[in-house]
């Protein structure tokens, strides 16, 4: 079985997803992934908003909470 190499390359943006190289420090964006459940608000929403469960709204404010900054 082959090998598979990956690089990762770090850009510096703006922000608003336009590299930037004016700036000297390097900016860094945090993910969060939250699983969802089957309580769902009928109509479309984003999904921060279609999903009730308990269970995502606590996963979501710690994601939130995690990710700001």
């Amino acid at each position: 079985m082959p090998t598979r190499q990956t690089t990762i390359e770090i850009v510096q943006t703006d922000g608003g997803g336009r590299e930037d190289s004016t700036r000297s420090s390097l900016l860094v964006r945090r993910t969060a992934l939250v699983g969802c459940g089957d309580a769902k608000h009928d109509g479309l929403l984003p999904a921060r908003e279609k999903f009730r469960s308990t269970y995502f709204g606590h996963n979501r404010g710690f994601a939130e909470t995690l990710c700001t900054g």
